[in-house]
């Protein structure tokens, strides 16, 4: 079993999008042939089309959204940088509308901070003390346990963190 716990995109939403678009998409090109192919028909069918095909993409993609890995953690968004476990003060999952995140509360660690991304950059919120965000919304597990297990792991000794990786990828299957 892998020392590393990747969390993926839930593919039970993206089906279930995938197929409420495609229905949209059939009952769009029956429009389509009922109106004479007149040119709203034609758009309806061309957004649905689209709709269908990105959620199509998003239920074929099986990379990780996030990795916590024995060095740190990584996202899809900056996947050159590895957060370090031993910045990590804190964590906890957000929700702001309908969108979910996970902020991780860092140290004053300047030498990462300097050594990151453009991309990752973006990704960084000053709000008193240093916290790095990630989106977590449509993953296969939710917000508040991805912040619970990463503030676990940030806690354990560098040397067994590999060990607890690899007992809790075998322990903690995704929700489908």
């Amino acid at each position: 079993m892998e020392d590393c716990i990747h969390i993926r995109r839930s593919r039970k939403r993206s089906l279930m999008m995938l197929a409420l678009f495609g229905l949209f998409q059939v009952i769009s090109v029956l429009l389509l042939f009922k109106r004479n192919f007149d040119a709203g028909s034609w758009v309806l069918a061309g957004v649905f089309a689209l709709c269908t095909l990105v959620f199509l993409v998003q239920f074929m993609d099986s990379k990780p959204r996030i990795s916590l890995r024995p060095d740190g953690i990584v996202s899809v968004t900056a996947p050159e940088t590895v957060v370090p476990w031993d910045i990590i003060e804190d964590s906890e999952a957000k929700r702001m509308g309908r969108s979910q995140y996970i902020l991780l509360h860092t140290t004053e660690d300047d030498e990462w901070f300097k050594s990151m991304s453009q991309s990752a950059m973006k990704l960084m919120q000053s709000a008193g003390s240093r916290k790095y965000v990630f989106h977590a919304h449509n993953l296969d597990r939710s917000a508040n346990e991805i912040a619970n297990v990463m503030l676990e792991i940030a806690k354990i000794p560098a040397e067994d963190r590999a060990a607890f990786l690899r007992a809790k990828n075998e322990s903690w299957p995704p929700a489908q």
